[in-house]
C-alpha cells in the first residue's frame, strides 16, 4: 500500500518486470535534477575523529565475499596512518520474504524500490547503497533504469573521474550511464566454458583457433565436423538446445534495451548459427525446452556418437589469478563468442557502491572512495601473495601469465552490465525470451524470421519503454 501511495503521489517511470510468481512494482522514479549538485558537504575529513559511513545492503549481503575488500581497506588506511573509517552496512529488511534461492529476484526487486522511494524523498540516512552478487543478477534492467546522472552522485562530481583513466580497459564502461561514471566498482565477475584439454589435442588445435564471433565460429565447427565425428568429440551436451541458444540472448536484449541500430545483423547470426549447429548433429542435447507443466520440447535433431565435448563446465572469472582449476582439470578456456564483432556480453554480475546525492558527508565519500579505488590499495588487498587477488580494476604484472587474469583482462571491453536475469532457470520461472519452441516453429516454416523478432522486440519494447 505504501509504493502504491507513493506512486501516485510522485509519479515515478515505473517498470514492472517481475517474476511470474511475484508480483511486485518496482520503481524508477524521476529525479531532481538539482539534488546532486545541491548536496550538502560536511568538513573536512581530518578534522574529524573518523568517517562513519553508511551503506544500506540487501538482504543477504552480510554474506558477500566482496566485504572482504572494506575490512582490508580499513587496515590500509590503518597501516598508514590515514584517518580510521567505519564502514556501517545495514541491510534493509524484506521479513515478510523467505530469503530461498527462488526469491533472490524479489528480494533485489524490493530492495531497489526502497533505495528509489528514499532517493526521491530526499532521505539522508545513508550516505552509500551497496551493489552485490545477491542483487545485481535478479535486478539487472532495474539496476540500469536507476542510473541517471542527475539521480546519484557521479565520479566527476566527487573528483574522481580521473583515476579510471588508469583502469582496465572495459571498467569505466561497466560504471558509466549518460556519459558520466554513476557507479564506484569493487569488481566484476566473466564467465566462460573450460575446454578439455585432450579434446583440443585430439582435434589438432587449440584455444586461439576458435573464432569469436558467430558466423566465422560455426564454420571452424563445421569445418572440423569431420575430425569431431571421427573422433567422437560433440559440441556441448548436458543441457538443452533452449540453455545453449540463452548464451547469446544478452547481447540482442542489450543491444535493443540500449536503443542500438544493429539488432538486425545480431538476430541474423543469431539466426543463422542456430540453422547451421542445429542442423549439424554437433550439439548433442536430448531436450529442448522446459514447458511450464514440466514436459520437454522434443529436441528433434541428430546428434553424433560421442566420448567427449570440446565445450565442459562453466568457470567463472572474478579477476584473480589461481589457475588451479585449469591446471587441475587440464583444460583451456573459450573465449566469448560475440554474435558480431562489436557486440557485447553481459558479465555474470558486477558489484559497486552508489551515493546517494542527499548525504551530508560528501567529504568522506570521497576520501574513503579515493582510497578504494586507488591502484596502490588494489594491488595490497592481500600483500602476501598478491596472485591469489581478486577484484581487480587495474593491469597487474604479477599476474600477466596467469590465464584466468588475461582472459578476464582480454573480456573486460567487450563486456556490459546486461538486461537479462539468467538467475532464475528453467520451468515457471524461466526467463528467456528467445525460446526454443520459437525457434521449432521457425524451422517448420510456421513463424518467419521478421515475425520472430517482431514478437521478441515487442516484448522488450514493454520493458524498455514503459
Amino acid at each position: 500500500m505504501k509504493k502504491l501511495i507513493a506512486f501516485l503521489l510522485m509519479l515515478p517511470l515505473c517498470l514492472t518486470a517481475c517474476a511470474p510468481d511475484a508480483e511486485v512494482i518496482y520503481f524508477t522514479p524521476t529525479p531532481d535534477p538539482t539534488a546532486a549538485a545541491a548536496a550538502p558537504k560536511t568538513t573536512n575529513p581530518t578534522e574529524q575523529d573518523g568517517i562513519v559511513l553508511r551503506v544500506l545492503a540487501a538482504p543477504m549481503d552480510s554474506q558477500s565475499e566482496e566485504l572482504a575488500v572494506f575490512n582490508k581497506l580499513e587496515k590500509y588506511r590503518s597501516n598508514r596512518k590515514m584517518l580510521p573509517v567505519t564502514f556501517d552496512l545495514t541491510e534493509l529488511s524484506t521479513a515478510h520474504i523467505t530469503e530461498d534461492y527462488e526469491n533472490h529476484p524479489r528480494i533485489a526487486k524490493e530492495y531497489y524500490d526502497t533505495i528509489a522511494l528514499k532517493l526521491l524523498a530526499g532521505d539522508d540516512d545513508f550516505d552509500m547503497f551497496f551493489i552485490s552478487l545477491y542483487s545485481f543478477n535478479p535486478a539487472r534492467g532495474q539496476i540500469n533504469s536507476m542510473l541517471r546522472k542527475d539521480y546519484l552522485v557521479s565520479m566527476e562530481q566527487l573528483g574522481l573521474a580521473e583515476m579510471f583513466d588508469s583502469m582496465l580497459p572495459g571498467v569505466k564502461e561497466l560504471c558509466s550511464a549518460e556519459g558520466e561514471l554513476l557507479l564506484a566498482p569493487i569488481g566484476f565477475r566473466l564467465s566462460t566454458r573450460m575446454l578439455p584439454t585432450d579434446a583440443l589435442n585430439r582435434l589438432g588445435i587449440t584455444e586461439q583457433d576458435i573464432p569469436r564471433t558467430a558466423g566465422a565460429f560455426t564454420d571452424f565447427l563445421l569445418g572440423i565436423q569431420p575430425e569431431m565425428e571421427a573422433e567422437g568429440i560433440a559440441l556441448a551436451t548436458g543441457f538443452g538446445a533452449d540453455y545453449f541458444m540463452s548464451w547469446f540472448e544478452g547481447q540482442y536484449v542489450d543491444e535493443y534495451m540500449t536503443h542500438g541500430d544493429n539488432t538486425q545483423a545480431l538476430w541474423d547470426a543469431l539466426l543463422d548459427m542456430l540453422d547451421r549447429l542445429f542442423a549439424s548433429g554437433l550439439l548433442a542435447m536430448d531436450y529442448g525446452q522446459w514447458a511450464v507443466n514440466g514436459e520437454h520440447i522434443p529436441y528433434g535433431f541428430p546428434a553424433i556418437a560421442y566420448d567427449t565435448v570440446l565445450f565442459g563446465s562453466g568457470l567463472g572469472l572474478d579477476g584473480g589469478g589461481n589457475d588451479s582449476a585449469l591446471r587441475e582439470w587440464g583444460n583451456k578456456m573459450m573465449p566469448q563468442i560475440l554474435l558480431t564483432e562489436d557486440a557485447k556480453e553481459p558479465i555474470d554480475y558486477g558489484t559497486y557502491l552508489a551515493v546517494n546525492p542527499h548525504s551530508k558527508n560528501m567529504d568522506a565519500i570521497k576520501e574513503y572512495l579515493e582510497t578504494l579505488l586507488s591502484e596502490d590499495f588494489r594491488r595490497n588487498i592481500n600483500p602476501y601473495d598478491e596472485t591469489q587477488n581478486h577484484w581487480h580494476i587495474y593491469d597487474v604484472p604479477a599476474l600477466q601469465a596467469s590465464a584466468n587474469f588475461t582472459y578476464y583482462k582480454d573480456e573486460l571491453p567487450h563486456s556490459t552490465r546486461g538486461y537479462t536475469n539468467t538467475w532464475q532457470g528453467y520451468g515457471k520461472n524461466d526467463p528467456f525470451l528467445i525460446l526454443y519452441a520459437d525457434y521449432i516453429e521457425y524451422h517448420n516454416g510456421t513463424l518467419t524470421a521478421a515475425e520472430w523478432k517482431a514478437k521478441v522486440d515487442r516484448a522488450l519494447e514493454f520493458l524498455r519503454d514503459e
